[in-house]
């Protein structure tokens, strides 16, 4: 087979895009899940000599970064997870959907905080390259999105009695959450 006729298959090319994409976009990852260890000096006291209203919106989130050891090796770990489950073809859907959830909270921080525009910029590459990987796994989002949302019958089985008392039990779980939330503290201190 030629070269060509290799490439004139619509499916081939596809799969050949998609690999580039998942290589770049994994690479990328992985070496920013790495780096985490150096852009915000875990081990070292971060020395800041302003108060918080000198600050401005990047130093403020350098700082909530860097106050923490255990936070940014955790996204860095993260990052690193989610590019190797992007190389897997059958992880690479959870891969996405893990860098994703990442890059969307980085764009954000980076257009709230007034970031560097080659770091909004980057952001918005690899989340692209993501989108686009979404677009030629399409169909297997779609079925995975109608099973997700597929009512199953049995659940409709149980009479309104018993599902107005798992309601109820629910709302009075949640409150008791929220009472956790406010006063819980208090038997700490």
């Amino acid at each position: 087979m030629k070269i060509t006729d290799f490439l004139s298959n619509r499916k081939i090319r596809q799969e050949i895009m998609e690999w580039a994409l998942v290589f770049a976009t994994a690479l990328s990852m992985f070496a920013y899940g790495i780096g985490k260890y150096w852009q915000f000096g875990i081990g070292r006291e971060m020395d800041i000599q302003k108060t918080v209203s000198e600050l401005s919106g990047m130093e403020l989130m350098w700082a909530f970064y860097g106050y923490s050891d255990a936070y940014p090796i955790i996204l860095g770990l993260l990052e690193i997870l989610g590019a190797f489950l992007l190389l897997i073809p059958r992880t690479r859907l959870i891969g996405v959907l893990l860098l994703s959830t990442i890059l969307v909270n980085i764009i954000i921080q980076d257009i709230i905080y007034g970031v560097l525009w080659g770091a909004l910029f980057s952001a918005c590459v690899y989340q692209g390259m993501l989108l686009f990987i979404c677009w030629f796994r399409k169909d297997q989002i779609s079925r995975a999105f109608a099973a997700l949302t597929q009512i199953p019958t049995a659940d409709l089985s149980y009479p309104l009695s018993f599902r107005l008392l798992l309601f109820i039990l629910a709302i009075f779980f949640a409150l008791f959450l929220k009472y956790l939330e406010i006063f819980g503290p208090r038997w700490f201190s």
